[in-house]
């Protein structure tokens, strides 16, 4: 596989330390590793269905870096929006969005303005403009449904498509982050969300695995979750 990292320096990075809890995608946790150290301001997205594992990434960066970043779930936007949150965290040199799709069309705009020149205007209730600038600031997000961002915004990221968790990778980090010292189990938890439930969503084994001691346990997860779940239509996944 083509590796991103070959097109830079060919100093070692820190991908391994930094992204010990994220399975696969070297090439991109190398290229983070790279925007990390950089000088300049860089602003990534990474895009893609739900369950691999971009959040992840960008948890991974804040416990490295939590002195100088600040992690930001856009789905838990309050009515003071953006704006107010980037004036509280003005000093910070790694802004964490996740889900910025979820943003109001105004705080997109914030942040817009933010990634085109690195300021904001901070408007105090007399009506005096004052603008804070951050410098050097590195932005990485993430979201779902990327047509719900705003073209001009999108433009200002340098854009990755995750593709979906292949089985083995699945099963992979279902059996290192499931707290069970029974391989075997594990491996059946995933197997059953994988293939019963159609589901890709590393969260749905973590939530069977605080129901399941024992293989039985599995049989009677799935059936209840298929008898009360929502109604739509899993898709089975190939393994």
């Amino acid at each position: 596989m083509f590796n991103i990292s070959n097109l830079f320096y060919s100093k070692k990075y820190r991908s391994l330390d930094i992204f010990k809890d994220v399975i696969g995608y070297e090439d991109i946790k190398d290229l983070l590793c790279i925007a990390l150290e950089s000088e300049h301001s860089i602003s990534i997205l990474l895009s893609g269905n739900p369950g691999n594992g971009k959040s992840t990434f960008l948890k991974c960066i804040e416990e490295q870096y939590n002195k100088c970043s600040v992690f930001f779930d856009c789905t838990l936007m309050s009515k003071a929006g953006l704006r107010d949150f980037l004036i509280e965290n003005s000093k910070i040199k790694i802004l964490l969005l996740d889900e910025i799709s979820r943003l109001r069309k105004t705080d997109q705009e914030i942040l817009l303005n933010l990634l085109h020149d690195g300021r904001i205007i901070d408007i105090h209730s007399g009506g005096q403009r004052k603008e804070i600038k951050f410098n050097s600031l590195k932005v990485f997000a993430t979201c779902n449904d990327i047509e719900k961002i705003i073209p001009p915004l999108r433009d200002r990221f340098d854009e990755y498509l995750l593709p979906e968790y292949t089985y083995e990778q699945f099963k992979d980090i279902c059996s290192q982050i499931i707290r069970n010292s029974d391989i075997n189990l594990k491996i059946k938890m995933a197997n059953s969300v994988w293939n019963q439930l159609g589901s890709n969503k590393i969260r749905d084994v973590v939530n069977m695995s605080k129901y399941v001691k024992s293989y039985s346990d599995i049989s009677k997860y799935i059936s209840i979750k298929e008898k009360y779940k929502i109604a739509y239509n899993p898709r089975k996944l190939k393994m």
